[in-house]
């Protein structure tokens, strides 16, 4: 790209600080799977627009950052000459556009560029700073890496952190290379920014991928290739009289940054860059953290929402992915001062979030579901960086993380929730808000407490194996909120009996247990029932408890399977264990487990209700407990909370009219 005019340095600078304080409500980062992975062939420049960008027309989303990075460091889905293009056409890419592009002398970033400014959006090329899925996919690993295993971080033997294909920024050759990438789009094509994507993976020098932390000799390697690009876009940016942003996605934490490498806080010091994103698959720090260091530096923040990992299974309630969860993550960076949204891995242009996301007040009477933590503890901080978690200020609750409750002691859990009632109301629109908390170790309300910010909820039911309350509006607080959860089932107990409610939407239940220790036996009786609902037929019931914890060995007359322990009579485990009743919608099993008494520990339980194996669809209910034993052999359950979240729900008065009128 040719110069268009010179700028005096005074002028370039006006300029500039005027784009880096542009709006940008919603910023989308689209990785160009589109272009690698079409579902059919694509030849045309509207064929590639149509599945991502189009749609977005008219939305509020102000900025797209294009990242061309195909899986790998020194390969791109863009035509270049300093790096490899992406030309793999066979397997899950024989589809791949690229080439058919380059034939016509284009190429997907350049049909982006054009695309935004016709549309007047802001378009950032993403370059992913050392991108590794080609650890797992050898299509995408470029000859660069082959014919120079010296320069990866596995050269000195298998990582204990991250991927075996990440390049280590610790040779001189990465570093210049990573420059000529970024000088030759910055060169050949018209962008207003280049996002240098430190998340995509957060590993950059062998000493790090090998178990220490980054010294100053690698922070500096980083910060002076900070500097070379950063007077290499100013300098291009002043040639072609058009500003040239830079701009970097980071974790959420300096200290976490500057152990793998990156000494961001020297980056702001010195105004090495213009936008700050932080967080990706983990989050350290709340939303704060991030927006006021943008504060005390002079730079916009754009906090990311990437999609949760946090395993789900069929629960509709633990799912962090619903628009719902969307909406409220955004409303929560809006209230603590967010400049914008940065979406991740988010690419279906036509779900409704990228008209709402944009602003607090598009975001007034719409439905939202508010969790204390969308991104579980382990997802990723300890797999760059040694003991990971320690830079952690964040509590965490997902089902992967969840909390012990100990009796008579209350736990306080942290909730934000972003909602402005009154301008709802104003709407038209009445808010319902429902806490709903899932348990296990207890059958049932009646042995918790539970507030919120000292108002005491009742009226507790079960819905879809959750607890779940109606909550005051008037309760609640914007900003952060207090839950307050009570386990009141005493300790030291002989026998523990449990009734459950029929399960919501199953085909299977299980509606009773019982737990009682026979020490003179020295053995602990499990009692379970279930149910089939609706007419249908049961099919099995089973009792295990993980091997393991509070056993040194297989006890007499058992086996271990997986990780579970069964009795050796029972041939299949997990299948037909349970005894029909005559009218057969009901069955029943009882074990004796042969547990040390004089044992203290916990004792993980998990009983399962299937239907019959041939009916369809099949159904089951899988519950977890959690016995423990005390030093006198007697047992408790001891209550964990593995997931809490707030429902809000609005009902317009037309609406309510309505169904009262219905």
């Amino acid at each position: 790209m040719g110069s268009e005019s010179a700028l005096t340095d005074e002028a370039y600078d006006a300029l500039h600080e005027q784009a880096k304080w542009r709006e940008r409500r919603i910023i989308q980062n689209n990785d160009g799977g589109e272009v690698r992975v079409p579902r059919a062939p694509m030849t045309t420049a509207e064929d590639m627009l149509a599945i991502r960008a189009t749609p977005l027309v008219g939305t509020q989303v102000d900025t797209i950052v294009y990242d061309t990075a195909a899986g790998t460091f020194g390969m791109f889905a863009h035509d270049t000459v300093e790096a490899e293009p992406f030309l793999v056409t066979e397997g899950r890419y024989r589809y791949n556009a690229l080439p058919g592009f380059i034939e016509q002398g284009t190429d997907p970033l350049q049909i982006m560029v054009d695309f935004a400014h016709e549309e007047a959006i802001e378009i950032f090329w993403g370059f992913r700073m050392n991108d590794t899925h080609d650890a797992s996919n050898e299509l995408l690993r470029p000859q660069l890496k082959k014919d120079h295993p010296e320069w990866l971080i596995s050269a000195s033997g298998p990582p204990r952190h991250g991927g075996s294909t990440a390049v280590d920024y610790g040779q001189a050759e990465i570093r210049e290379l990573a420059f000529r990438y970024v000088e030759e789009v910055a060169l050949n094509y018209d962008v207003d920014g280049v996002h240098l994507d430190f998340w995509r993976h957060p590993v950059f020098f062998s000493t790090v991928a090998h178990g220490a932390v980054a010294g100053d000799t690698e922070r500096n390697q980083m910060t002076d290739l900070i500097r070379r690009i950063r007077e290499r876009t100013l300098e291009i940016g002043k040639e072609r009289g058009k500003p040239l942003l830079l701009a970097v996605r980071v974790p959420d934490s300096l200290e976490y940054c500057r152990d793998i490498g990156l000494d961001v806080e020297l980056w702001l010091e010195e105004g090495l860059i213009d936008m700050l994103s932080t967080t990706g698959y983990f989050r350290l720090n709340p939303w704060e953290y991030s927006i006021d260091l943008g504060s005390q530096y002079g730079v916009p923040v754009y906090p990311a929402l990437s999609e949760s990992r946090v395993p789900t299974g069929d629960d509709p309630y633990s799912d962090r992915r619903s628009i719902e969860s969307y909406r409220a993550r955004a409303a929560n960076l809006w209230q603590v001062g967010a400049d914008g949204v940065y979406m991740f891995n988010a690419f279906n242009p036509r779900l409704s979030y990228w008209n709402e996301m944009g602003s607090p007040d598009t975001l007034v009477g719409l439905d939202k579901r508010y969790y204390i933590s969308v991104r579980g503890q382990g997802v990723g901080a300890a797999r760059y960086v040694s003991s990971g978690k320690e830079y952690s200020s964040l509590t965490h609750l997902t089902p992967g993380d969840p909390v012990s409750l100990e009796s008579a002691e209350s736990s306080d859990f942290s909730i934000y929730v972003s909602e402005d009632f009154p301008a709802a109301m104003q709407l038209g629109k009445t808010p319902k808000v429902t806490l709903r908390i899932s348990v296990v170790g207890i059958a049932d309300a009646a042995v918790l407490s539970v507030s919120i910010n000292g108002n005491a909820l009742d009226g507790a039911r079960m819905d879809k194996g959750w607890l779940s309350f109606d909550v005051p509006y008037a309760y609640l607080e914007q900003g952060e909120n207090i839950v307050s959860v009570l386990s009141t089932k005493s300790t030291g107990l002989d026998r523990l009996e449990f009734d459950f409610s029929p399960p919501s939407g199953r085909d299977v239940g299980i509606t009773q247990l019982t737990v009682r220790a026979d020490n003179d036996e020295g053995a602990l009786v499990i009692d379970a029932e279930a149910e089939g609902v609706g007419g249908v037929s049961p099919g099995s019931l089973s009792i295990r408890t993980v091997y393991g914890i509070g056993q040194d060995e297989v006890p007499p007359g058992f086996k271990v399977v997986g990780k579970y322990i069964y009795p050796e009579s029972w041939v299949d485990p997990g299948y037909l264990f349970g005894k029909a009743d005559e009218e057969g919608s009901a069955y029943s099993v009882s074990v004796r487990l042969p547990i040390p008494m004089g044992n203290p520990g916990l004792y993980p339980l998990r009983i399962i209700a299937t239907t019959r194996p041939l009916d369809l669809p099949f159904a089951r209910d899988d519950c977890f407990f959690t016995f423990a034993l005390n030093d006198e052999g007697k047992l408790y359950f001891p209550a964990q909370v593995r997931d809490l979240h707030i429902d809000v729900v609005y009902e317009s008065l037309s609406d309510s009219q309505t169904e009262t009128a219905e």
